[in-house]
């Protein structure tokens, strides 16, 4: 890939990871239905970013490393932050029923 590929790639991403935090974030609002759809779409967009944010993890066989710090920092505070949406989240499924089916597709 030459660098301008890269700076794409790099920038799409970055996009990508900050459209779907958003998205978690809306999820997590108190006014937002905590149900199944919005489970099932809560942890679409964390995997979406956990699948992302380990590329921070992938190194080349020379030993340097394929993501630029730019995008490795960017990565990591992704992470945290999901890190945080998840909890606030699995608080708000903590108040359902432990057989709501909300409950339970966000358990498996």
């Amino acid at each position: 890939m030459s660098q301008n590929n890269d700076q794409a790639l790099e920038s799409a991403l970055i996009e990508l990871i900050d459209t779907e935090l958003a998205l978690m974030e809306s999820f997590c609002l108190p006014e937002f239905p905590c149900d199944l759809s919005t489970t099932i779409a809560m942890r679409m967009s964390r995997s979406v970013v956990s699948a992302i944010c380990r590329l921070r993890f992938v190194h080349r066989e020379d030993g340097s490393a394929t993501v630029p710090a730019r995008l490795t920092e960017v990565l990591v505070n992704a992470q945290a932050q999901l890190d945080d949406l998840n909890r606030v989240y699995q608080s708000r499924l903590a108040m359902l029923p432990k057989d709501h089916p909300a409950r339970q597709t966000w358990a498996a």
